[in-house]
């Protein structure tokens, strides 16, 4: 099939003698909306098919700075920097068709010794306190470790210290 090219498809406009053309910022593109439909269709469709795991990974790759705050968690008023589960034991009694769970964990405290506790127990005495980051240091083990600050109370002096960034919320 032959087409027949008309002159005005050929043609350009002159520039006009004296007019620059306004700048474009940096950050807008013009894209016809017919092409901007279809590449986001294709996204959509790239985004349902692919791995949920590898775009988490991703994300947590390439992530920006989410904030400067967290929660620490504090048991019967003692800052916890890190804990352990000892015992984990789960069973099903065979005569009573009853499940039993013995669960043990170790607290280790900024100040202080380390404390062995019933899972069942910290979780019940556990209290969330807000803390501020300072700055952030990420280790060749890949853990992250934050300088953090508690908020003045009235009541308390405010703390500073190092926590690895897992046992924050």
């Amino acid at each position: 099939m032959v087409k027949k090219i008309v002159e005005e498809e050929t043609s350009q406009v002159p520039p006009t003698v004296g007019v620059q053309p306004a700048p474009v910022a940096d950050e807008v593109v013009r894209v016809p909306r017919k092409d901007l439909e279809r590449m986001m269709d294709r996204l959509d469709r790239l985004e349902f098919a692919s791995s949920k795991a590898q775009l988490s990974l991703y994300d947590a790759r390439n992530k920006t700075d989410l904030g400067t705050t967290a929660c620490l968690n504090v048991y019967e008023g003692k800052i916890i920097v890190a804990w352990k589960l000892l015992e984990n034991f789960v069973e099903r009694n065979p005569q009573t068709g009853v499940w039993t769970e013995r669960q043990t964990i170790q607290l280790h405290f900024l100040e202080g010794e380390p404390v062995e506790v019933p899972y069942a127990q910290f979780i019940r005495r556990l209290e969330r306190k807000v803390v501020k980051r300072l700055s952030k240091t990420q280790m060749d083990n890949g853990n992250e470790i934050w300088k953090v600050v508690t908020e003045e109370n009235g009541l308390t002096e405010p703390l500073t210290f190092e926590i690895d960034v897992r046992f924050l919320n």
